[in-house]
């Protein structure tokens, strides 16, 4: 059985026709107008590319893929970026349309134009999925606009050149122009009226035949070498002139004109008649050579003046130089002796007078470096050192013994120096310290409430380079407006009645504004009377590569919590800062009650602070209070208690001690200070110095009196008995043995008998003055071997004074008059004796040494002993590696960083192994450093396993 039924399609069997029909004339269409569509899937990333589009670029069906690196590939390297970026932009924003002529390669290597537009399309959710469109090949149209815009070029190029030809005409100085080959192929209507020649005349070298004879070959040479090479060309001959047969002199100039590519397409050259000129100048050589005898005549005397005011000059320095040694000698005497008196015992009235002696005394002294300082720059004579130091130890050592005199007043003195300055420079620290030391003087004398802030920040860095702005701030009696520009003057003051309150000579200032402008800086005040003072002045300074204490201690200190207690808003500021920037989590409170509550929240909370600073004094509650009521706390007990104080009174020490203060030090307190003594009370630092006040801790004799722990035999080459008794009684009262000599010969006998640890050298003696003994002791030295530690006495302040001691081979310069803390400081490079170091014999280390700078606490000698283990057989390495690289500032940086733990455990020959190492950085010489640094090796290992 058999079921179904029929359907009449003639109708869509007529349709499909149709749409074959349609299909067939739009492929026809799309062929006749050059158009080949393409459909992008932005999903699968796919592309169809029609028939036409691979015809376009001249591909077979077959023989390009859906793949969307079949366009890519074929872009041109110029157009691909700005391709990418329009369809960022079309997928980012519906609004903008794809529409871009680019270049396609095309099967024969070619490149192509074509234009495209393209139209996206989304899906439900507002997302383009597809990009339909189509490319036209615009090459035969592109080329077509090429063509027409290089026949506007030519056009206005003729047009230009038809331009420059007429206006050519009208100017009366000859002008040509050439051919790249020399060839001439243009003169304008002055050259034809000037010789008389035809154009046709003039072509090649015709035009030689109006030049002077004697100028012919000159001119055509320099014309074969300009048109060679491409110079300019320019040269001076004599033309004839058409109207009356004359030879003139004219000057003759060319410059080539170069296209795109450097290649030289004309010559244009101009022809100027300078025949007038050159007769006034000849007449003018004339006169000159008969002025030329006259000035002969003068120079011949101003050369006898001149040598005659040198002379005087010389005379002058001569006579600043001995009068600085002669005020001097006896300026020792009276301070110093006035010293050592104030050191007996004494009723009130005599100390009273000794201490206005002392007073007076180097009020005096003051008064004659200013004289001096000024005389120096007014000669010319002062110049600027440029040695390495640290900025931050330059200002803090600077600022030490002027916070004592604010403490004295009631005012607070602050250093804010910005953590991005840089601390390793290299210059004039001495004079930089000067300028600090007269502005900030003057702050505290002109201040009586309030506070002193001293203050430094980078204006510009460069590599090898900073611009530092500095400042000194004060809360004074002010400067008036008009008074201000005056106080920068010689011998100017601010208040110049004879009734004034407030003494001084007037110069400190004018000195101090001429060594900023030789430090390549500028001054400038800021003052409102009866509201205070800002002193700003700029000073550029060479960097050293260095790395800074900050950088070294971040990673010991990162993370650290740590409390700062301080009612000055400034030195909560400043301290926060440094503690910052060691990578530490600092607080900040004003008072002592704020700081207990805050330490009793974070013991609560089990965030207890690791670290106090403490500020002494404060209102209320001041920080001795404080640190007693934090030691009543078992919460807060562990917390390392530290205390600042501008001046601690008698008994601080003891008391701080009760307390469990692990260190307390002298406002205004330096970065490295800090750094020092917070690294030493968390048991972590390098160092092995015991932080007080700043100062290694010594100890005493039965007495009570501070002694040094290892005592030095110094010889003392001094011809002033007053002289000799001011070394003797500063020496001796520090426990030191001294051998005097009068003069170099004695003094190079007594080195040849020896040993000594350190010679005290004056500069100026009978037979044989202190120059030349150093250089004797350094001929036997190279003969014998060993360096003598020799320092230089010397009452000269004249320029150049300390490098012709170091010059000398002197190796450190104290100025007369002598002061007990210069004296001191001299001493610190021979803090062990060397002679008992050259024998194998001697111990590596010192126990009782160690022992005594530990106060006989043995717990903190096995704390250093650890710390000495651990962290100097990496400074060692990084010797050993400076060495190998001859890396001096990173030598020098290294060897110091060694110094201060091996004078600790009085580790003699090691620490002059390492002195000496640092000199060799210093210096920039490398000879026998290897040698100096196996010996270090070797010493250091003998340490170790005495320490073992």
């Amino acid at each position: 059985r058999m079921a179904g039924s029929m359907q009449d399609i003639t109708e869509s069997k007529r349709a499909e026709a149709e749409l074959r029909e349609s299909r067939a004339h739009l492929q026809l269409a799309l062929q006749a107008s050059n158009i080949g569509p393409w459909d992008w899937d932005l999903i699968s990333n796919q592309v169809r590319f029609s028939r036409e589009w691979k015809q376009q670029l001249g591909y077979a069906e077959n023989e390009i893929t859906s793949d969307l690196s079949e366009f890519t590939s074929r872009l041109h390297p110029q157009d691909a970026e700005r391709i990418a970026a329009m369809l960022e932009l079309c997928m980012a924003d519906p609004s903008k349309e794809y529409d871009v002529e680019f270049r396609m390669r095309h099967k024969d290597g070619t490149y192509r134009w074509i234009h495209t537009r393209g139209s996206l399309h989304y899906d439900a959710a507002g997302r383009p999925v597809r990009m339909l469109g189509c490319h036209l090949d615009i090459t035969d149209r592109r080329l077509a606009e090429e063509e027409l815009r290089e026949a506007k070029v030519a056009a206005t190029l003729r047009e230009g050149a038809e331009r420059y030809n007429f206006l050519a005409d009208t100017v009366p100085q000859i002008i040509w122009t050439a051919r790249p080959d020399g060839g001439l192929d243009y003169y304008n209507k002055a050259w034809f009226d000037y010789t008389g020649l035809t154009l046709e005349e003039t072509r090649d070298w015709g035009w030689g035949v109006v030049l002077h004879p004697d100028d012919l070959q000159h001119a055509i040479d320099l014309w074969t070498r300009s048109f060679t090479t491409g110079e300019n060309y320019e040269v001076e001959y004599r033309f004839k002139r058409a109207s009356d047969g004359a030879y003139r002199w004219h000057l003759g100039r060319a410059l080539p004109m170069r296209d795109e590519l450097g290649e030289i397409v004309q010559w244009v050259g101009t022809c100027t008649d300078i025949d007038d000129a050159r007769c006034s100048k000849e007449m003018l050589q004339t006169a000159n050579d008969e002025l030329g005898l006259r000035v002969l005549e003068r120079t011949s005397e101003l050369h006898a003046a001149k040598e005659a005011a040198e002379t005087a000059n010389r005379a002058k320095s001569e006579f600043l130089a001995n009068m600085s040694h002669e005020i001097r000698t006896p300026m020792n005497g009276i301070i110093g002796m006035t010293d050592l008196a104030l050191e007996t015992e004494l009723n009130r009235d005599q100390r009273e007078y000794l201490g206005m002696v002392k007073s007076s005394a180097h009020s005096l002294l003051s008064l004659i470096n200013d004289i001096l300082d000024f005389s120096k720059i007014e000669a010319g004579k002062l110049e600027l050192e440029s040695i390495d130091f640290s900025l931050r130890d330059c200002i803090g050592g600077m600022l030490k013994p002027l916070g004592i005199r604010a403490d004295q007043k009631g005012l607070e003195l602050v250093a804010d120096i910005h953590s991005d300055v840089p601390d390793q420079l290299i210059g004039d620290s001495m004079r930089l310290r000067q300028i600090l030391i007269n502005l900030t003087d003057n702050a505290i004398k002109f201040t009586e409430r309030g506070e002193i802030v001293v203050s430094v920040s980078s204006q510009s860095i460069t590599e090898d380079e900073s611009e530092l702005h500095f400042s000194v701030s004060d809360t004074g009696i002010g400067i008036p407006q008009e008074k201000q520009k005056a106080i920068f003057e010689a011998f100017a003051q601010a208040d110049g009645s004879t009734t004034r309150t407030y003494g001084g000579t007037g110069l400190g200032l004018s000195i101090a504004s001429q060594l900023i402008q030789k430090m390549r800086g500028k001054i400038s005040i800021e003052s409102k009377v009866g509201e205070g003072t800002t002193f700003h002045f700029t000073a550029r300074l060479a960097r050293h590569a260095a790395l800074s204490p900050a950088k070294q201690a971040r990673q010991d200190l990162q993370g650290l919590r740590a409390l700062v207690v301080d009612d000055n808003a400034v030195n909560r500021r400043i301290l926060s800062e440094m503690l910052r920037n060691w990578r530490m989590t600092p607080t900040v409170v004003e008072s002592g009650q704020a700081g207990l509550d805050e330490m009793l929240r974070a013991a609560k909370s089990g965030s207890a602070y690791e670290l106090v600073l403490l500020d002494a004094v404060m209102p209320e509650m001041d920080g001795f209070a404080l640190a007693e009521k934090i030691k009543e706390q078992p919460a807060m007990a562990d917390a390392t208690v530290m205390m600042l104080s501008s001046a601690m009174p008698a008994g601080s020490t003891a008391r701080c001690g009760s307390l469990g203060v692990a260190s307390w030090l002298t406002k205004p307190v330096t970065q490295s200070e800090l750094l020092d003594a917070i690294l030493i009370a968390i048991s972590k630092s390098p160092s092995s110095s015991m932080i007080a006040g700043g100062t290694r801790t010594t100890s005493k004799n039965e007495h009570g009196e501070k002694v040094n722990p290892r005592a030095l035999r110094i010889l003392v080459a001094e011809d002033n008995l007053v002289n000799r008794a001011v070394a003797t009684g500063v020496l001796k009262k520090q426990g030191h043995e001294l051998v005097h000599v009068s003069n170099g010969r004695e003094a190079v006998e007594a080195f040849r008998d020896g040993p000594f640890d350190l010679i005290l050298m004056d500069v100026q003696m009978p037979e044989m003055d202190g120059f030349e003994a150093t250089q004797r002791i350094r001929e036997l030295e190279r003969a014998r071997g060993g360096h003598m530690r020799i320092v230089a006495m010397t009452a000269h302040a004249m320029a150049g004074d300390r490098e012709r001691c170091l010059a000398a081979g002197m190796d450190d310069y104290v100025s007369k008059p002598l002061r007990k803390e210069d004296l001191l400081r001299a001493l610190e490079g021979a803090s062990v004796a060397e002679h008992d170091d050259r024998t194998e014999t001697a111990p590596p280390y010192r126990r009782e040494h160690l022992l005594s700078q530990c106060d006989g606490d043995e717990a903190l000698m096995g704390e250093l002993v650890s710390i000495f283990h651990g962290n100097t057989p990496p400074i060692v390495r990084a010797l050993g590696e400076a060495i190998e690289k001859c890396d001096a500032p990173a030598l020098a940086v290294q060897a110091h960083k060694l110094l201060s733990s091996l004078g600790v455990f009085g580790a003699g020959r090691a620490r002059t192994l390492a002195l000496r190492l640092e000199k060799h950085g210093r210096e920039r010489d490398f000879g026998g450093a290897k040698e100096r640094f196996t010996e270090l090796e070797r010493e250091t290992h003998k340490i170790y396993a005495a320490l073992a």
